[in-house]
């Protein structure tokens, strides 16, 4: 895996760093046609759960740009805990629900 890579789809382009530490770097942006002619701010922060961490995004008309830290491991929600090396998470639905 490495460790920065550019990751680029049809409208979108996006720096990702990591992981170190269980932890990662997306920074990017791109076009959306949810947002046409808006403007939107979203910024974000947990400290469990599924890409825990630090998310911010700015949506002016259709341009969109993010920041986001996140944990890239997956919370286990019967444990209430990220899931430790080795451990599988199962995934036939969300088990939160």
């Amino acid at each position: 895996m490495k460790l920065v890579r550019l990751v680029k789809w049809a409208k979108t382009l996006y720096l990702h760093v990591g992981p170190v530490f269980h932890k990662s770097l997306e920074v990017g942006g791109g076009f959306v046609s949810w947002n046409r002619g808006g403007f939107n701010f979203t910024l974000k922060f947990s400290t469990h759960g599924d890409h825990a961490g630090w998310t911010s995004n700015v949506c002016v008309g259709s341009l969109l740009l993010e920041l986001n830290v996140h944990d890239t491991r997956h919370w286990n929600w019967q444990e209430k805990r990220f899931y430790r090396d080795g451990e599988e998470p199962g995934f036939e639905g969300y088990p939160h629900e």
